[in-house]
């Protein structure tokens, strides 16, 4: 059985291919259930991302008849942005900006996938060996079920 357009997975690969082809090599990107080790080579730490996909409430906002209930389902993409402690801020919020670039107003039709509202950043703090900000990307999708 194949999943819909606009089923968990379609959103979730919309989401990551969008990151990974807008951010391209500006650093390493830690993906879900995937080994991650920060390059740590030669001594040098290497800023790196993390991105998470949260999906969360889902709500009825149209009712028709069967095959043409309109559902809208929330998310948030949480995109976070270590830069090596003590290395001030500036390139960490540098990161952050670009990230709130590749998700601000993106939509994916085929999914029924839109980022609608901005982005918003959360300065986490030192976490282990690391400064932590984290973008926080609200989406939703509106699927026909």
């Amino acid at each position: 059985m194949t999943a819909r357009n606009d089923s968990y997975e379609a959103v979730h690969k919309a989401i990551r291919n969008r990151f990974l082809t807008q951010w391209g090599s500006k650093t390493e990107i830690a993906w879900p259930n995937s080994f991650f080790g920060p390059n740590l080579g030669s001594g040098a730490v290497n800023p790196w991302v993390k991105l998470e996909i949260l999906d969360s409430a889902a709500d009825e906002v149209a009712f028709g008849g069967d095959g043409n209930n309109r559902v809208r389902y929330q998310g948030i993409a949480t995109v976070m942005v270590f830069v090596p402690l003590d290395s001030g801020d500036n390139k960490s919020l540098e990161y952050a900006d670009e990230v709130t670039r590749v998700f601000r107003k993106f939509s994916h039709p085929d999914t029924g996938l839109f980022f609608d509202r901005p982005p918003f950043i959360r300065t986490i703090g030192v976490t282990g060996r690391w400064f932590q900000v984290n973008v926080l990307c609200p989406f939703r999708r509106d699927s026909i079920q």
